[in-house]
């Protein structure tokens, strides 16, 4: 991949989609950062992009409505900070190498992204959850929370529909 290179920040970009483009090198995210300011939607999947996840990514992205990084090489914890981006509907991390606890990263979001989000993809990934995550989903995030995954766990998480 070529080294990206930009001369201002655009406030005007509100939608990305570089899918299917062999991307490799994870400093797409830093370009980001640096390029863009309201991006709402933004489609990373079907590259190879490796490694984890910055943490400034969390910081940086606040409009986010959809992030789709399905079907990459990203490696790591799913990063805390998707449950403090306020604005974040959709979540594609599907077909990665991401580990740990799902548990975790819900205990450690502040989730004020709660009244409006809905979806969470993480299957085909090394991800594990505790029994005691249905029961916290059902209360703390009261809306419509679908979780799919086919995970290595003894315990594989199942659609959750919050009563």
């Amino acid at each position: 991949m070529s080294t990206f290179s930009i001369t201002n920040s655009s406030s005007s970009l509100v939608s990305l989609h570089l899918s299917s483009n062999l991307l490799k090198s994870s400093s797409i995210f830093y370009w980001l950062f640096n390029s863009t300011t309201n991006l709402r939607t933004l489609y990373l999947g079907y590259n190879v992009l490796e490694g984890p996840i910055p943490d400034v990514f969390g910081k940086v992205m606040k409009s986010l409505e959809i992030l789709d990084l399905y079907d990459n090489k990203l490696q790591g914890e799913i990063p805390s900070f998707f449950g403090n981006m306020c604005a974040l509907q959709k979540l594609y991390l599907s077909e990665n190498k991401l580990s740990g606890d799902i548990s975790t990263f819900f205990l450690n979001s502040a989730w004020c992204n709660r009244l409006v989000f809905q979806s969470l993809y993480l299957f085909n990934n090394q991800i594990t959850y505790l029994q005691a995550l249905d029961c916290y989903l059902s209360w703390r995030i009261c809306t419509w929370i679908e979780i799919i995954c086919r995970m290595t766990s003894p315990n594989p998480i199942s659609p959750i529909h919050p009563n």
